[in-house]
Parts: structure tokens; C-alpha cells; sequence
């Protein structure tokens, strides 16, 4: 069968697939397993093809569960599969990201992460420090400047439901420092801001256990309700941009 023939029969065996297990107790381990097969058997054809080409391509290592993920310079489109293929494992139906340098050209990972679940929640958490810099002297308020960015960018409708935190101490600072990504039961630490991951300087992807992602829940959920009014003994405001 020729590959361009192939593409139909794999989806129809999928939705039939998804159709008749979705409302099974094994829908979670036997779909999962499948999509993840699906995505290892897509990568080894891409680079079967590509040898016989005479090109070079190098296999993604993707591992949603267990392993690391090392994005090299120069390979963004790698680490957009890895996160596009993390998300379709283990997305569920709330998604938070914590960065502090997440600004207004960070809303590409938003709409990564919707492409792959439009009813996806996105709560994201960043710094006060990182918004003023990015405003500078735009004489416009923050609500307005990332609904602007949007609409030129991606969509001219909103995120369904997408929530920006900005927190920030007597000098701006989020009192996080690391980069996470946490659904309700995995999560991810991600080694630069989601706009560099692959571009000039090799970062790290890496799971986290089961423990820290409880943990690192619970930090933030307490951040977005409030319930932290200082941190290291400065108070810290807060601003919600929602969407």
C-alpha cells in the first residue's frame, strides 16, 4: 500500500479504536500505549524516508513517562513534538505553566497546548518583573497587550478559558524560580523559557516525580488563590489577566 493510502487507514483504525474503549476502565493504559506506538512508528518511518533521501534526520527521543528530553540548538521542532506529544499523553484537562519569564511571545505554548485540547484550562504564573519589561513604554494595559499579541499571532478568538497570574515581590520577582509544566498527575521542568527551547543554546526537558509534582501543585494553587501575601519577608501583589 502506497504511504499516502496508509494515513486513512490508520485514523479510521484509531477513531474505531477511541470510539469503542473511550468508556472502558482500560481506556487510559490502551489508548495512551497506542498513541505512543503511533508516535515512535511515525518517527522511524520519517527517518527511514529520509535516509533512503540521502538526507540526515535523527529519531526524537521521546519518552512522555520516564526519560529526559536534551533539545539541541537549532532543533525547535523537536522540542514542539516533544511538548505537542507530552501533551496528547498527559494533558488531561488542566494545564499549569509556571515561568517566570513568560511574557507576552510565551503565548505560542498556550496555543501549542490548545491546539492539541481546545477545552483545555491554562493557568500560567510569571513574574511582575517580566511584564514590565515586556510593556516598556506601551501606553496600553497589560490585559490589552497580551489580547493584542494574540489576535495578531494566533487567533481572533480568545482561549476558552486561560488565566495569566503575575506575581511579583518589592522587586518584581515570582517567588518560583524554576520552569514547570504540571497537569493533575505529571509534570515536566523545563531548562529555559518556552520561546528559546531550541534555538541557540542546548536545554534539558525532564520529568518529575510523582511527589514533586504534588508539591509543586500545591505551591502554585496557593499563589492563585492568594493564600501567600509575602514571601521572604516582602509582600507580594498580584494581577490576573484572564482571557
Amino acid at each position: 500500500m502506497a504511504l499516502h493510502d496508509q494515513f486513512g487507514t490508520f485514523s479510521w483504525a484509531l477513531e474505531n479504536l477511541i470510539k469503542k474503549r473511550a468508556a472502558s476502565g482500560e481506556a487510559e493504559s490502551l489508548l495512551r500505549g497506542v498513541f505512543e506506538a503511533l508516535l515512535i512508528a511515525s518517527e522511524l518511518g520519517a527517518v527511514v524516508i529520509a535516509r533512503a533521501a540521502g538526507h540526515t534526520m535523527t529519531a526524537i527521543q521521546y519518552s512522555p513517562s520516564k526519560d529526559g528530553f536534551l533539545v539541541k540548538a537549532g532543533h525547535r521542532d523537536s522540542a514542539l513534538e516533544f511538548l505537542t506529544g507530552w501533551l496528547g499523553s498527559h494533558g488531561a484537562s488542566l494545564l499549569y505553566i509556571c515561568d517566570p519569564y513568560f511574557g507576552r511571545k510565551e503565548m505560542e505554548a498556550v496555543h501549542l497546548a490548545l491546539h492539541v485540547n481546545p477545552q483545555l484550562r491554562v493557568r500560567v504564573l510569571t513574574s511582575r518583573r517580566k511584564q514590565e519589561q515586556d510593556l516598556g513604554k506601551l501606553n496600553i494595559g497589560l490585559d490589552e497587550a497580551y489580547r493584542q499579541y494574540w489576535r495578531q499571532n494566533f487567533s481572533d478568538q480568545d482561549p476558552l478559558d486561560c488565566e495569566i497570574v503575575v506575581i511579583g515581590n518589592n522587586a518584581g520577582d515570582l517567588p518560583i524560580h524554576d520552569r514547570w509544566w504540571l497537569t493533575q498527575r505529571e509534570g515536566i521542568r523545563i531548562g529555559t523559557s518556552f520561546n528559546q527551547l531550541g534555538v541557540n543554546k542546548d536545554s534539558e526537558i525532564s520529568p518529575l516525580g510523582s511527589d514533586e509534582v504534588g508539591e509543586r501543585i500545591q505551591e502554585i494553587e496557593s499563589l492563585i488563590r492568594r493564600e501567600k501575601r509575602e514571601h521572604m519577608g516582602e509582600r507580594l501583589t498580584y494581577q490576573v489577566v484572564p482571557f
